[in-house]
């Protein structure tokens, strides 16, 4: 809750907040914040926030089938991550279910990132890669082209 970053670790499938460090998977620093518990700290993390909750709103009323019966849509806590110098996560997958359902789906439909860099550019290196689902007919797991 109070921003200290630590070693973040690889968790398992339904098991978001537990885990085991492991540099090959992920070797970035975590925080998993509470806005509320010091408020004047955490204000402009705070407006992202809110600005990430009113577009679950948006999306909530422009496509209701989202929050069907029986299918959760939850918000976790706002994480920050830092990533040193080599630093990197593997592809992963935030929400281990199958159209919103099975054993270790934590509803999570939308994963929202900002990056607070000052003045990053190419050159820097380091980058968002979206992916197709794996299994997807038709598709080996190839980057996508929309993204």
């Amino acid at each position: 809750g109070g921003g200290v970053l630590e070693p973040a670790k690889v968790a398992l499938p339904g098991d978001g907040l537990n885990g085991q460090r492991s540099d090959r998977t992920r070797s970035d620093h975590i925080a998993w914040i509470d806005a509320a518990e010091d408020a004047a700290r955490w204000a402009p993390l705070a407006t992202l926030v809110d600005a990430a909750d009113a577009l679950v709103r948006a999306l909530r009323a422009a496509a209701p089938g989202l929050a069907r019966k029986g299918s959760a849509m939850s918000r976790m806590r706002p994480m920050a991550s830092r990533y040193g110098v080599g630093a990197a996560f593997a592809r992963h997958t935030d929400n281990h279910c199958s159209n919103g359902h099975g054993p270790h789906c934590n509803g999570r439909w939308l994963t929202a990132v900002y990056y607070a860099n000052d003045s990053w550019s190419e050159a820097d290196g380091g980058c968002l890669r979206l992916f197709r689902p794996q299994g997807d007919e038709g598709d080996e797991g190839d980057e996508d082209e929309q993204a």
